[in-house]
Order: C-alpha cells, then sequence, then structure tokens
C-alpha cells in the first residue's frame, strides 16, 4: 500500500507537540528576520555615520576653508609685497652692478 505521507516540513500535524513546534519555528523564524533587519539597519546607521564623520573631516581642513586675507598695516592699508616697488628694483640693480664691478677691479 502507498503512503500518501505529507513529507512538506511546513505541515503542523494535528498533535499538540506538532503545534507548539511549530509555534517555536515561527517565533524563531520571526525573531531571526527581526534580527537580520536590526543588523541591516546599524550597519547602514554606521556606514553613513562615518561617512558624514568623513566628510566633516575633510571639511574642517584650515587650508580649504581659510580665505586669503591680504597682510594689512595697523590703519587697513594693504602691504605690497614682492618686489613691485621701483626702489627696491633699483636698488637690487644697483646693487649688482657694484658686485660686478667690484669683482672685475679685484683682478
Amino acid at each position: 500500500m502507498a503512503s500518501f505521507k505529507n513529507k512538506n516540513d511546513a505541515d503542523v500535524s494535528n498533535t499538540s507537540q506538532g503545534w507548539f513546534d511549530g509555534i517555536i519555528e515561527s517565533t524563531g523564524e520571526l525573531i531571526g528576520g527581526i534580527y537580520d533587519d536590526a543588523v541591516d539597519i546599524t550597519k547602514e546607521a554606521a556606514g553613513s555615520w562615518f561617512e558624514q564623520q568623513k566628510k566633516a573631516s575633510q571639511s574642517a581642513n584650515p587650508e580649504d576653508n581659510r580665505t586669503p586675507i591680504p597682510a594689512q598695516t595697523p590703519n587697513g592699508q594693504p602691504l605690497k609685497q614682492g618686489f613691485n616697488s621701483p626702489w627696491v628694483i633699483g636698488g637690487g640693480v644697483g646693487l649688482l652692478l657694484l658686485i660686478i664691478i667690484v669683482l672685475l677691479l679685484k683682478e
């Protein structure tokens, strides 16, 4: 005689032990699903927090955020920087000529 017993794991038999096993199994699956969701949410939250901290630390770089303010005198006038004064350029050329003359006369 052929056996027609259902071999499906989800089949809950009419006995009280089968009913209890079904509840335990369902509860375990529910808890497992909640745990998996909690782990996924935690990973997403931690990842976004680390990204936010990374962006904040990069934007806190003083060289990137500092606006260049030119040097000023006590009364607020900007200082001339570099060799853009005619007196400085003339003095440098004069000093160079003096050094060349001294070296030529030394020989």
